[in-house]
């Protein structure tokens, strides 16, 4: 089975490097659904030996399992489209309405289950396929995914939203907004948030609430907290787990600074932590 779905040849997933693919180490994740044991592993193996983090499905029941566990952090569906039970095209519509920002690539060896007059629902790889052509169908659908993180605006103030959604967009992020506390938690446990910025007084659950719920998920976005009301509230924040609280108003340079730096920020990184081990908000103006 892998020999005939993979170009009619065996491959070692070494040999599967390509110069096409994407640079190893890019960590976006690909759950692969396959029925069929030899050519799950295979896929799962060459994905991880060009830089991904992969996750494998022997059914479309599993898929749906390991979805929920995930918790928003699958970038990719990679799927066969002919399976017992859940079959692919099915497991891609609920996928998608899991995770409506996320990508879907199906894999069959039928043309006949599309053709010109029934175009495919989502993008198709036909098998036989060769270890460079699945790489370049995967490199290009994730390549904006690589460059567009997603930043959630929480604020009760329409004018601060439209500022913040016009500045960070016209940088390329994806940007999503909401007016309450209670909606930006909905927004966040669906997954796909990278960013969330929070504004600490709001109806419905403030920030400093989200926040504190927030601390404990497993998985959650970067937190800048924002507030108006004074430096007390900026250290509720921070002992509350947010990774950045500043002062309104914040500048459009400030901001692409502070979101830039904040999306790339690691913790381990001692050069931008102060003692405290908070990011110093010296280090992004």
């Amino acid at each position: 089975m892998v020999e005939s779905a993979i170009g009619g040849k065996r491959c070692d997933p070494e040999s599967g490097l390509s110069s096409r693919s994407t640079s190893r180490g890019n960590r976006a994740t690909i759950l692969v659904a396959e029925d069929d044991p030899a050519l799950r592993q295979f896929l799962l193996s060459v994905l991880e030996t060009n830089g991904y983090r992969v996750l494998g499905a022997e059914s479309g029941a599993e898929a749906m399992e390991i979805q929920a566990k995930e918790a928003g952090r699958i970038d990719l569906l990679l799927t066969d489209w002919v399976m017992p039970g859940i079959d692919g095209l099915e497991l891609a519509h609920r996928f998608r309405n899991e995770r409506p920002d996320a990508e879907v690539l199906l894999t069959t060896g039928y043309a006949n289950l599309f053709s010109a007059d029934r175009e495919a629902p989502f993008p198709v790889i036909e098998k036989p396929f060769t270890v460079d052509s699945l790489l370049a169908e995967v490199g290009a659908l994730l390549a904006d995914k690589r460059q567009q993180a997603t930043v959630l605006i929480a604020d009760d103030a329409p004018e601060v939203r439209r500022f913040f959604s016009a500045v960070l967009t016209s940088e390329g992020y994806r940007v999503l907004e909401c007016a309450c506390g209670a909606e930006a938690e909905r927004h966040i446990a669906r997954g796909g948030i990278d960013l969330a910025i929070l504004d600490l007084f709001m109806p419905e659950g403030d920030g400093l609430e989200v926040i504190h719920k927030l601390r404990r998920r497993k998985s959650r976005p970067k937190i800048l907290a924002l507030s108006g009301e004074g430096d007390e509230y900026l250290d509720a924040a921070y002992g509350l787990g947010a990774d950045l609280a500043l002062m309104k108003p914040v500048p459009p340079v400030t901001l692409l600074n502070v979101v830039r730096q904040l999306l790339a920020w690691d913790p381990a990184q001692a050069a931008v932590c102060n003692e405290d081990a908070r990011i110093d908000p010296d280090a992004f103006v």
